[in-house]
Protein backbone atom coordinates (compact mmCIF):
# COMPACT_ATOMS: atom_id res chain seq x y z
CA UNK A 1 0.00 0.00 0.00
CA UNK A 2 2.74 2.49 0.85
CA UNK A 3 3.62 2.02 -2.89
CA UNK A 4 0.40 3.18 -3.95
CA UNK A 5 -0.14 5.99 -1.35
CA UNK A 6 1.55 8.66 -3.76
CA UNK A 7 -0.23 7.19 -7.11
CA UNK A 8 -3.60 8.44 -5.10
CA UNK A 9 -3.05 12.44 -5.30
CA UNK A 10 -2.63 13.63 -8.14
CA UNK A 11 -1.19 17.47 -8.87
CA UNK A 12 -3.76 20.28 -8.38
CA UNK A 13 -4.75 21.95 -11.72
CA UNK A 14 -4.09 25.74 -11.37
CA UNK A 15 -7.44 27.30 -12.74
CA UNK A 16 -7.50 30.82 -11.06
CA UNK A 17 -5.44 31.75 -14.43
CA UNK A 18 -8.00 30.34 -16.86
CA UNK A 19 -10.62 31.76 -14.69
CA UNK A 20 -9.23 35.51 -14.82
CA UNK A 21 -8.16 34.96 -18.83
CA UNK A 22 -12.35 34.03 -19.26
CA UNK A 23 -12.71 36.68 -17.38
CA UNK A 24 -10.85 39.14 -19.53
CA UNK A 25 -11.87 37.95 -22.67
CA UNK A 26 -15.21 38.01 -21.94
CA UNK A 27 -14.14 41.68 -20.15
CA UNK A 28 -13.43 42.79 -24.06
CA UNK A 29 -16.31 41.46 -25.59
CA UNK A 30 -18.26 43.23 -23.42
CA UNK A 31 -16.50 46.41 -23.78
CA UNK A 32 -17.02 46.85 -27.97
CA UNK A 33 -21.06 47.10 -26.95
CA UNK A 34 -20.44 50.04 -25.42
CA UNK A 35 -17.66 51.19 -27.85
CA UNK A 36 -19.42 50.23 -30.89
CA UNK A 37 -22.35 52.83 -29.12
CA UNK A 38 -20.55 55.80 -28.42
CA UNK A 39 -19.33 56.24 -31.51
CA UNK A 40 -22.65 55.31 -33.45
CA UNK A 41 -24.40 58.03 -31.13
CA UNK A 42 -22.02 60.48 -31.30
CA UNK A 43 -20.43 60.55 -35.12
CA UNK A 44 -23.14 58.20 -37.20
CA UNK A 45 -21.59 56.51 -39.81
CA UNK A 46 -22.66 57.09 -43.27
CA UNK A 47 -25.42 54.58 -44.92
CA UNK A 48 -22.71 52.56 -46.98
CA UNK A 49 -20.45 52.34 -43.94
CA UNK A 50 -23.16 51.00 -41.46
CA UNK A 51 -24.60 48.03 -44.24
CA UNK A 52 -20.76 47.12 -44.34
CA UNK A 53 -20.38 47.01 -40.69
CA UNK A 54 -23.82 44.97 -40.10
CA UNK A 55 -23.00 42.49 -42.94
CA UNK A 56 -20.00 41.47 -41.58
CA UNK A 57 -21.37 40.96 -37.93
CA UNK A 58 -24.01 38.95 -39.45
CA UNK A 59 -21.62 37.00 -41.44
CA UNK A 60 -19.74 36.80 -38.26
CA UNK A 61 -22.47 35.22 -36.34
CA UNK A 62 -23.22 32.93 -39.49
CA UNK A 63 -19.59 31.75 -39.65
CA UNK A 64 -19.79 31.33 -36.27
CA UNK A 65 -22.92 29.26 -35.82
CA UNK A 66 -21.90 27.01 -38.91
CA UNK A 67 -18.71 25.98 -37.13
CA UNK A 68 -20.39 24.87 -33.90
CA UNK A 69 -23.59 23.03 -35.70
CA UNK A 70 -21.31 21.28 -38.84
CA UNK A 71 -18.23 20.51 -36.26
CA UNK A 72 -20.41 18.84 -34.07
CA UNK A 73 -21.81 16.74 -36.92
CA UNK A 74 -17.93 16.50 -38.66
CA UNK A 75 -16.38 15.21 -34.99
CA UNK A 76 -19.36 12.61 -34.26
CA UNK A 77 -18.89 11.17 -38.29
CA UNK A 78 -14.96 10.66 -37.74
CA UNK A 79 -15.27 9.09 -34.42
CA UNK A 80 -18.21 6.59 -35.59
CA UNK A 81 -16.79 6.03 -39.83
CA UNK A 82 -20.26 7.18 -41.15
CA UNK A 83 -20.73 9.34 -43.26
CA UNK A 84 -24.38 9.78 -43.94
CA UNK A 85 -24.97 12.70 -41.73
CA UNK A 86 -22.04 14.65 -43.16
CA UNK A 87 -24.08 14.22 -46.95
CA UNK A 88 -27.14 15.52 -45.03
CA UNK A 89 -25.35 18.07 -43.65
CA UNK A 90 -24.21 19.56 -46.92
CA UNK A 91 -26.82 18.86 -49.38
CA UNK A 92 -28.99 20.75 -46.60
CA UNK A 93 -26.50 23.38 -46.54
CA UNK A 94 -26.63 23.76 -50.80
CA UNK A 95 -30.62 23.79 -50.55
CA UNK A 96 -30.78 26.35 -48.25
CA UNK A 97 -28.31 28.29 -49.86
CA UNK A 98 -30.70 27.78 -53.43
CA UNK A 99 -33.59 28.14 -51.41
CA UNK A 100 -31.97 31.75 -49.84
CA UNK A 101 -30.79 32.41 -53.60
CA UNK A 102 -34.78 31.79 -55.41
CA UNK A 103 -36.76 33.81 -53.07
CA UNK A 104 -33.98 36.61 -52.96
CA UNK A 105 -34.64 37.01 -56.73
CA UNK A 106 -38.03 36.32 -56.65
CA UNK A 107 -38.79 39.08 -53.98
CA UNK A 108 -36.26 41.64 -55.75
CA UNK A 109 -38.65 40.99 -59.15
CA UNK A 110 -41.13 42.06 -56.98
CA UNK A 111 -39.97 45.39 -56.07
CA UNK A 112 -38.02 44.84 -52.84
CA UNK A 113 -34.85 46.27 -53.74
CA UNK A 114 -37.15 49.32 -54.35
CA UNK A 115 -38.12 49.87 -50.98
CA UNK A 116 -36.39 52.44 -48.14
Amino acid sequence: MEGNETAAYSEPIEVAPLVWESFLWGLLSAISLNIGSVIGVTCLPGTRTRAVLMSFGGGALLFALSIELFGNVLMHSMENGHTDQVWAMEGSAVAGGVFFAVLNKLLNDQGAALRK
